[in-house]
């Protein structure tokens, strides 16, 4: 590996600048430099949504109205931002502001314009951008050493939770049948990729339970349990709604069968992706992360949308294929960078090299020309869809999810067995998924409290779940033999839609509080913790001294000195500096 030398000399960042950091905020959290409120920031904000609001009343006309769909598509946008920023500053996870923003919007009749294909292409691509996001935070060659503890991890608290919610749920609601109530468990028991992927992500680029796989099996598990979450209520659903059209047999070799090709055909789309934006590395022609996200983005509604398709219907295969996607894109032979940036690291701590942090000058740094830049393209990609996801996708997936539940058609009674069932539910999958984490990975018994915990969230399945029934239902009344048989279905959907959105504002921000709080309490932490959540890993290097003990070109190894971007690491020369320039130092 090569990397260039520094000049001129950037004094390294003080003691008391380096970042020290004990706890991880809930996801999408503010940090240290976002915006804070002000005067000055209110009148920005609103000029620019009084802007938009404008231009999407000119341009769109009578859909531009507040009574079209573009005005009100619009206004959940502007209102759920908001909302989402107000609340990460009080560490509560963003994406309860949509879901609250949705929940007022809907019963105010400010959603109404929207169509139910708008709805479904908006979700949609929603839910397959998280998977997506989840799949290329996956590391696949620790997933493969850890096989056993994945599938028991994805399978076996998720079903148990599932027939402890259908049992609950067949005693206290009286309008559900037992198709109904397993509807229902699948519906409740996924772990949210919305709120644990970007936790566990961003536990693993700090270096918590890395060396044991942790957060990769976590990650791996939750996007299995959420598909296999998603083909069961599918199949309940088969049953409970459909039933004569497919026999059971037909109906549980499509779903399952959709699982397996979900996977190959995800995983031959993201291999065609990869090859065809790194086919010529050197030719100055590779795709920017953004543009790689984009293009990923392409082939995830692709996938998603395509096994939606009429005479297809394999719901859960997309979910699937985009997890497989991502992951077999993000999977290369060669090192990744961080893992580079580590060996480089290590190398230098061998040699007493001494590792410092930057901060905000990096990238003036870098967009300056000045010293070596090595740039992580698949770092970049990954920080594009994390930007999607908090700007885009969480606002419509929850927004829309709140917009559906209209308070005046739900007693409260019904509310508040929801509740029961969720709360007495979650006992069973944490004891269940500790269980597995003893067993099938042999993990210390920390590590089994932060999975029992981290198995806890719930929002994306239940945002994406909870209106399925709701819709089919109200599409095909005309088919129903009376008005009680429509009703009465109708009734149960909505026990659905309720329990889903009661489930996500119990479970999301209490699950993402407990997550950051006990990650870095409970998990070991690497001795040389990488972030790769930033676009350059490696900026620049500098020697100092080329004396007899010196490398094969006349550095001296002792004295190189690696810069790495963000990286929470110590100080420890605060007065070292070169004395001569090589221009290139082989590690």
């Amino acid at each position: 590996m090569f990397v260039q030398s520094l000049s001129p000399p950037i004094s390294p960042r003080k003691d008391s600048e380096t970042i020290q950091e004990t706890e991880l905020r809930p996801p999408h959290t503010t940090t240290s430099t976002s915006w804070k409120p002000s005067g000055i920031m209110a009148l920005q904000m609103g000029l620019i949504a009084g802007l938009l609001l404008a231009a999407t009343f000119v341009t769109f006309k009578s859909d531009g109205e507040p009574t079209g769909i573009a005005f009100q598509i619009t206004l959940l946008w502007i209102l759920s931002t908001v909302a989402s920023s107000l609340l990460e500053m009080v560490r509560i996870p963003g994406l309860c502001g949509p879901l609250l923003v949705g929940i007022v919007l809907g019963n105010t009749g400010m959603l109404s314009a929207i169509t139910p294909d708008a709805e479904r292409v908006l979700k949609g691509g929603s839910v397959a951008l998280i998977m997506l996001r989840a799949g290329v935070s996956l590391n696949i060659q620790t997933l493969l050493r850890s096989g056993r503890i994945t599938m028991m991890l994805a399978a076996i608290p998720g079903f148990v939770e599932t027939a402890a919610v259908a049992t609950m749920g067949y005693c206290l609601f009286d309008d559900l049948n037992l198709p109904w109530c397993v509807m229902l468990g699948f519906a409740l028991s996924d772990v949210s990729p919305a709120v644990t992927v970007p936790l566990l992500t961003e536990l693993k680029h700090r270096g918590y339970g890395v060396a044991q796989g942790i957060p990769t099996v976590l990650l791996a598990a939750g996007s299995l349990n959420s598909v296999l979450c998603i083909v069961g209520f599918e199949i309940a659903m088969q049953f409970a709604l459909v039933s004569g059209d497919r026999s059971i047999s037909e109906t549980l070799g499509r779903g399952f069968g959709g699982l397996l090709g979900g996977i190959l055909i995800g995983g031959l789309a993201g291999r065609i992706a990869r090859g065809a934006i790194v086919m010529a590395p050197d030719s100055g022609l590779l795709l920017s992360g953004p543009r790689r996200a984009a293009v990923l983005m392409l082939w995830a509604m692709l996938l998603y949308f395509g096994f939606k398709m009429d005479g297809v219907d394999l719901g859960g295969a997309g979910t699937m294929a985009c997890v497989a996607l991502g992951a077999a894109f993000s999977y290369s032979k060669d090192a990744p960078a961080a893992t580079i940036a580590g060996i480089v690291m290590n190398t230098a701590a061998k040699t007493t090299t001494t590792t410092t942090a930057l901060g905000d000058d990096t990238q003036h740094m870098v967009s300056g020309g000045v010293g070596a830049v090595k740039p992580t393209e698949d770092v970049s990609t990954a920080s594009a869809l994390k930007v999607a996801w908090v700007s885009v996708g969480q606002v419509f997936l929850f927004g829309l999810l709140g917009g559906a539940l209209n308070l005046n058609r739900i007693p409260l009674d019904i509310l508040g067995k929801a509740a029961i069932v969720i709360v007495l539910g979650l006992p069973f999958r944490g004891l269940v998924a500790y269980y597995c984490a003893a067993v099938g990975g042999k993990w210390s018994q920390p590590d089994r409290i932060f999975t029992a915990i981290s198995w806890m969230p719930k929002a994306t399945v239940q945002a994406a779940l909870s209106t399925v029934a709701l819709q089919y239902v109200e599409a095909s009344e005309a088919s129903y033999e009376s008005t009680d048989a429509y009703d009465l279905d109708r009734s149960r959907s909505m026990i659905i839609l309720a329990a889903a959105t009661i489930s996500i504002v119990l479970t999301a921000p209490t699950g993402a509080i407990a997550i950051g709080w006990s990650g870095p309490r409970l998990l070991t932490q690497s001795a040389q913790p990488i972030r790769s959540d930033v676009t350059v890993e490696i900026v620049a290097t500098y020697v100092s001294g080329c004396d007899s003990d010196t490398h094969s070109n006349g550095t001296a190894m002792s004295d190189v000195v690696i810069i790495i971007a963000d990286n929470v690491l110590p100080s420890t020369a605060q007065d070292q500096r070169p004395s001569t320039h090589c221009t290139e130092v082989s590690i």
